[in-house]
């Protein structure tokens, strides 16, 4: 597994979810945190994940505004980045 810096999160503005790359190495759970400015978290999304580049997919409901994004695995990161939520 390794910190994702060659993808982007693919941002869907016009829906309620988005999709975060992930790369894996090997099968793991996948944690993904959505933070909001404040550091508060908002959105927790835990899923299984086969070995190979993989998307996990965040509902967003009705949130807006700036958000951070982390994934992890095993104590690993695999994904950080900012989204921007309409």
């Amino acid at each position: 597994m390794s910190l994702n810096k060659n993808h982007s999160t693919i941002k869907n503005t016009t829906g309620n979810s988005f999709h975060v790359p992930v790369q894996m190495k090997h099968n793991a759970t996948v944690n993904v945190h959505l933070y909001n400015m404040n550091g508060k978290l908002v959105r927790n999304v835990s899923q299984m994940a086969q070995a190979g580049d993989q998307n996990v997919t965040i509902e967003t409901g009705n949130l807006t505004g700036i958000y951070l994004v982390r994934a992890f695995a095993n104590g690993e990161n695999l994904f950080a980045d900012k989204i921007v939520l309409k």
